[in-house]
């Protein structure tokens, strides 16, 4: 679990680093950065729980830094969807000013 945890880690940590120029782009590359940074954090967290297990013979790290790790990935995923409702939202109030509002051409889209 430790091994494949470091080698997530750096494979993760590459990919931060790949679209750290992207994360307050277009929504679909925030969620992207938010996906990697929550990744990285929870293979930090994979680590430290296998350590911790191995060092304290006891399951309780793993079940703790399990509950963490997934509250990061609700409290990443409720930022994800409220960013997309919100870039939604701006799109929709965006194509009403320009006189679109109710128009399906190509144009307004």
């Amino acid at each position: 679990m430790i091994g494949f945890g470091f080698i997530a880690l750096i494979a993760n940590v590459i990919c931060l680093v790949l679209i750290r120029k992207h994360n307050n782009g277009e929504v679909h590359m925030r969620a992207s950065w938010i996906f990697s940074a929550n990744d990285v954090i929870a293979n930090m967290g994979v680590i430290a729980a296998g350590v911790l297990v191995m060092l304290l013979d006891s399951r309780w790290p793993d079940i703790v830094i399990g509950s963490v790790i997934a509250t990061l990935i609700l409290r990443g995923a409720y930022l994800i969807i409220t960013d997309a409702k919100k870039e939604l939202s701006n799109a929709e109030l965006t194509s009403e000013n320009n006189g679109c509002s109710g128009s399906k051409s190509k144009s307004c889209s």
